[in-house]
């Protein structure tokens, strides 16, 4: 006999199974720039090793290069080989603050090719390598200071040496200062866990297991997916998640990792409205029961 219910989609994940990245085997450091020269095209580079904050100016991309506009640009490099030596990078942040004089402005950030220039070697021949633009921020408040944070995890090289460079978007001068690189790290290999995905239903009353499925693994502290199919087929009816927002086959949430593997409860509903097979259909073909 069938029976309606109503079409409700409940995700219940187990407590105390999600931690952030910061787990008792990692190490969070933050990293002081090995140095912060500021650049104009003209061209001209300036370095004071005593200086905590530097002005930059409307800076861009032009053929790969920095130097559409003049400057000034503010070019950081961060030197974490020893820190990382034998080591697994877990989250790596760019982290500034920027100080306006005026409103309406925008900062950009572009990684450069080379980052092998110290203080004392740095030359304008630096710059004719390559350099990528990846991130700009609206600035609207004059006079106030705004703290940026960017993830450049990706970024990382396999030297663990990273340069930047930092300029606004549009000929406004700004004020930067508290730059860091906050890496987030763990000795010798990471922890893996796996997570599993049990589907349940209302059937007579009680609370069936109508699927499940496995997901890959995942390193402790990383953000994953968890996907959840639509619709199931059990004992020759359907039952779905029946929610507007979920217009595909695949619907998902994301979570964090833990420090074991995880469960995840998904609840789904009868719907009578497909709760019927086409003659032929094999109603079996996406059960899995565990």
């Amino acid at each position: 006999m069938r029976f309606k219910q109503l079409l409700t989609k409940t995700l219940l994940v187990a407590a105390g199974l999600c931690v952030g990245a910061n787990s008792a085997w990692a190490t969070e450091t933050n990293l002081t720039p090995v140095g912060v020269f500021t650049w104009t095209n003209t061209p001209a580079i300036t370095y004071d090793g005593e200086a905590t904050t530097w002005t930059i100016n409307q800076g861009g991309i032009s053929d790969g290069k920095l130097g559409r506009y003049s400057g000034p640009y503010a070019i950081i490099k961060f030197d974490a080989s020893s820190i990382l030596a034998e080591k697994t990078l877990l989250t790596a942040t760019l982290d500034f603050d920027i100080t306006a004089n005026a409103y309406n402005n925008n900062i950009c950030i572009a990684q450069l090719t080379d980052a092998s220039f110290t203080p004392s070697t740095v030359t304008t021949a630096v710059f004719d390598a390559s350099a990528t633009q990846f991130q700009t921020g609206d600035w609207s408040d004059k006079n106030n200071t705004k703290h940026f944070s960017y993830d450049v995890k990706a970024r990382v090289n396999e030297a663990n040496v990273l340069a930047f460079a930092i300029y606004g978007a549009n000929a406004r001068e700004q004020t930067l200062g508290n730059v860091q690189l906050k890496l987030n790290y763990a000795d010798g290999s990471v922890p893996k866990h796996s997570w599993t995905a049990k589907a349940y239903a209302n059937i007579g009353g009680d609370k069936t297991k109508i699927d499940s499925w496995d997901g890959a693994e995942v390193t402790e502290g990383d953000t994953y997916t968890v996907w959840a199919k639509k619709v199931i087929t059990y004992g020759g009816k359907k039952y779905e998640l029946n929610d507007a927002k979920f217009a595909t086959n695949a619907v998902y949430f994301n979570t964090t990792m833990g420090d074991d593997d995880a469960e995840h409860e998904i609840t789904y509903t009868l719907n009578e409205d497909i709760a019927y097979f086409a003659e032929g259909e094999d109603i079996n073909s996406t059960q899995k029961q565990s």
